[in-house]
């Protein structure tokens, strides 16, 4: 499985995101600017980086900047500004338990095993302009504890020091678009229950169980407009690591 990658060119356009329910972004052109910075952007595949889902990098480094977050579904996201660097910019990203969740008027309840993200990069230029440099979507992550969704890692390792130089501006880090396996879940215990949308009429499960309705949710959906889902960043910069 490859990233989804998004990259802008030097000469860009300003862009205020704003989220929709579903995940998507759109924008309006605000100017027009040149970066003040160099490099051609770039981050590694972390099915073959160090410590992708299989462990931390081990070194004698002190640790790397650990955040928490939390986003709720629709058009929720979080954003962290990231200290000055000169050469190394990775994340660590990993999903967290976000407790038992219900649909309203549903009487299923569940904990999401699996959650995945939208990481952007945002480099401010010397006329204090943030700019969208690259959007990396995460592997789905599994949440420790809960059962196991298949091709989830512990963590998924991104890699934006392609797009560090000296003299550049400050860094933001943004995670949007939630994904989780909720309804998935949800969808299996539909057929435990009902085996077929024509049993299920009138109840949560009818629309769940037609035909294409596995190809919709599973493995993952767009987190609902009031489900929170939780994780943790790790941030390294220059001279840091990440740790467990």
């Amino acid at each position: 499985m490859f990233y989804q990658k998004k990259v802008v060119g030097l000469s860009l356009s300003i862009v205020m995101v704003t989220l929709t329910a579903c995940g998507a972004s759109t924008g309006t052109v605000k100017d027009d600017k040149a970066l003040n910075v160099s490099g051609t952007g770039g981050y590694t595949n972390s099915g073959s980086s160090p410590g992708s889902g299989t462990g931390p990098t081990v070194s004698n480094l002190p640790p790397a900047i650990r955040k928490t977050f939390s986003i709720t579904g629709g058009t929720g996201s979080y954003e962290t500004t990231i200290p000055s660097t000169d050469a190394q910019l990775s994340v660590r990203v990993s999903a967290t338990d976000g407790g038992q969740v219900a649909i309203s008027g549903s009487n299923f309840t569940t904990a999401y095993s699996c959650a995945s993200y939208d990481v952007t990069l945002s480099v401010q230029d010397t006329s204090g302009y943030w700019h969208d440099t690259e959007t990396v979507t995460t592997k789905r992550l599994q949440v420790a504890g809960q059962a196991p969704c298949g091709d989830g890692v512990a963590h998924d390792d991104i890699d934006f020091s392609g797009s560090v130089s000296p003299g550049h501006g400050a860094f933001k880090i943004r995670l949007s678009a939630p994904r989780y396996d909720f309804y998935c879940k949800m969808y299996w215990n539909c057929q435990a229950t009902y085996g077929s949308y024509q049993y299920a009429y009138g109840t949560n499960c009818y629309d769940l169980l037609k035909p294409a309705a596995y190809a919709q949710v599973c493995p993952s959906k767009t987190v609902y407009s009031t489900h929170v889902v939780r994780g943790a960043l790790q941030i390294r910069i220059d001279n840091t690591d990440f740790t467990k």
